[in-house]
């Protein structure tokens, strides 16, 4: 980004040039976050397609989530290849007479509000990966959420984390006080266990939701953030799940834990 032959480059491509700002500052906000000092040890990668069948081709041919391709995401982390792979995707709108555009309302610099919310959350699993072996599902999807829900200013630049928590959030919101009604939520011993395979096998539209709001309780006070960033430090130490679980929240978990249930309940 600082390079100045880079910068020469980017200024041809606003689009481009907007999206490497924006990766830097969300990467700035993770350090933030976790109150993370170390300088990145490994440039982060990040390939952007302009269209959607460029991006399909490259996944195809890389052997990447097929999954995510008929989902319609707009990119993924690459664990493999340890490169963001994006496209930038458009909302489209249909008008009065069948015409087909851009929803502007849905965009920044021209660069496509899934395209510029996928690189919020998907930048979080790159961040991760690059600072832990083995990073445990609830934890890198629920913080990838997050984020994923953060908003800008009117200006474009100026990221406020979790800026649209419950806005055009109603799906997940409305799947996690259904479970908590139902009792159905997955037990904080088990669902803090699940391996990336075991967390596969439950349905998408329960296991993030789940995350989602965890990590949404832990944001609520300053000592419930600070055994957050307290868990990503022993996740660094790499010690199995049992480790951080016990690090963070010592034999508090069970108390924790229905501290969560009550928080459901009043989201």
């Amino acid at each position: 980004q600082k390079d100045p032959a880079f910068r020469k480059l980017l200024a041809k491509e606003k689009e481009w040039d907007f999206l490497s700002v924006m990766q830097e500052n969300i990467f700035d906000e993770y350090c933030k976050f976790f109150n993370f000092k170390d300088k990145l040890n490994v440039l982060p990668k990040t390939i952007i397609f302009r269209t959607r069948g460029q991006y399909e081709t490259f996944t195809e041919k890389t052997g990447g989530p097929k999954q995510l391709l008929s989902n319609g995401f707009a990119g993924y982390y690459n664990t493999g290849l340890k490169v963001l792979v994006l496209y930038n995707h458009f909302i489209q709108t249909v008008d009065e007479a069948g015409n087909t555009g851009r929803d502007k309302s849905r965009q920044h610099n021209n660069v496509g509000d899934e395209c510029l919310y996928t690189l919020f959350h998907e930048s979080l699993h790159q961040f991760l990966d690059m600072y832990c072996s083995d990073i445990p599902a609830w934890f890198n999807e629920g913080v990838a959420v997050y984020f994923e829900l953060s908003s800008l200013s009117s200006d474009g630049y100026k990221i406020t984390v979790a800026g649209r928590q419950f806005k055009r959030e109603s799906s997940r919101y409305k799947a996690v006080k259904e479970k908590s009604s139902h009792g159905t939520l997955v037990p904080w011993s088990k669902f803090m266990r699940l391996t990336s395979k075991e967390w596969l096998d439950i349905p998408t539209d329960e296991s993030y939701p789940q995350a989602w709001s965890m990590v949404c309780f832990f944001m609520r006070k300053p000592e419930l953030k600070a055994m957050l960033k307290k868990y990503f430090d022993a996740l660094r130490d790499y010690k199995g799940y049992d480790y951080p679980i016990e690090q963070a929240f010592g034999k508090n978990l069970e108390k924790l834990e229905k501290d969560y249930l009550d928080f459901v309940k009043k989201m």
